[in-house]
């Protein structure tokens, strides 16, 4: 059963808008007004608007193997029955002149779920879902989205789909999407609302802002407002929880602290629910990528299990 491009759309979570082009389809997770801002924020942020993190193809199917064709990004992940199952670097093939190899699957009925890069641009030429007879779409009742910087992304994570948006929101049964931005800050202009309806929204910026050279009251601590103030207009009848920064370790307690403290007082004047990040993340360097600021796949597993403790807490989500 090769599926069409609409059908691909159909199945298609985490994706604002749609693009089809000389290569195959490719999905978008920001919208177009954000994607101009990133960019005329700095070219820097280009890549990472572009790049597929959190937009998946989700079914449930009989297939007994998925083949497809991608001639963009790199890692590709399968879940089989809310189990990781296999990821595809696609690069390694495209280096050799191979095609993919098919994703062979067992018998049977079961959910998948087909995740695009994380951090590079996924784009699909073809899929099919090989000796299938059925493929019904997956419904949610709960639905996420999660806004923020590169540990939002999931960066340095080896496993996208093991970053902590992706498993807090599998852990709570959500549907999701998520706008990680690498290098991201509270830029006024980035914000837009995406063709995705969320009963609750995760904010987590505040380190790159704090790391630029920007001044913290007269522009940092502004454009903070500026930027909450249109969070709260666009879903302000929604649930709203900013997480402060976790902890990094190239920082001293004081630095952490201002920073965490000044994040946290301005989500809490817009009336948004307010998560310490020191509460979701050890004071441990072994649990980051790269010793100070990006956690590694154990660490995004710390993250994901207290951000998802905390949700079930409240009894919301």
């Amino acid at each position: 059963m090769e599926l069409t491009f609409d059908e691909i759309r159909s199945l298609t979570h985490g994706a604002d808008h749609f693009t089809e082009e000389k290569d195959g389809l490719h999905f978008h997770k920001c919208t177009e007004k954000q994607e101009k801002a990133w960019r005329e924020a700095d070219e820097y942020y280009v890549p990472k608007t572009l790049s597929t993190t959190g937009i998946r193809l989700e079914m449930e199917t009989d297939a007994e193997a998925i083949t497809f064709a991608a001639p963009c990004g790199n890692k590709f992940e399968i879940w089989v029955n809310g189990m990781f199952y296999r990821q595809i670097l696609a690069e390694e093939y495209r280096e050799k002149g191979e095609k993919l190899p098919p994703i062979e699957l067992e018998r049977g009925a079961k959910k998948i779920m087909f995740a695009l890069p994380s951090h590079s641009t996924g784009v699909l030429a073809s899929f099919s879902l090989d000796g299938a007879t059925f493929c019904k779409p997956i419904a949610y009742e709960k639905k996420m989205l999660f806004i923020g910087d590169s540990i939002t992304q999931g960066w340095d994570a080896k496993f996208d789909t093991l970053s902590y948006a992706y498993r807090t929101a599998i852990m709570l049964g959500a549907d999701f999407h998520i706008c990680g931005i690498g290098g991201g800050r509270y830029i006024p202009a980035t914000f837009d609302r995406v063709a995705f309806d969320p009963d609750t929204v995760v904010i987590a910026y505040g380190i790159n802002d704090f790391k630029s050279k920007k001044r913290i009251e007269s522009e940092i601590v502004p454009n903070m407002h500026r930027y909450l103030d249109q969070v709260r207009e666009a879903y302000g009848d929604r649930r709203v929880v900013v997480l402060t920064p976790i902890w990094f370790a190239d920082r001293d307690a004081i630095w952490n602290d201002r920073v965490r403290s000044s994040v946290a007082a301005v989500a809490r004047e817009k009336g948004f629910e307010v998560v310490d990040g020191s509460t979701l993340f050890p004071k441990e360097p072994d649990f980051y990528a790269d010793g100070n600021f990006h956690p590694n796949d154990l660490g995004f597993s710390i993250y994901a299990e207290r951000l998802t403790e905390y949700f079930r807490k409240e009894k919301q989500v």
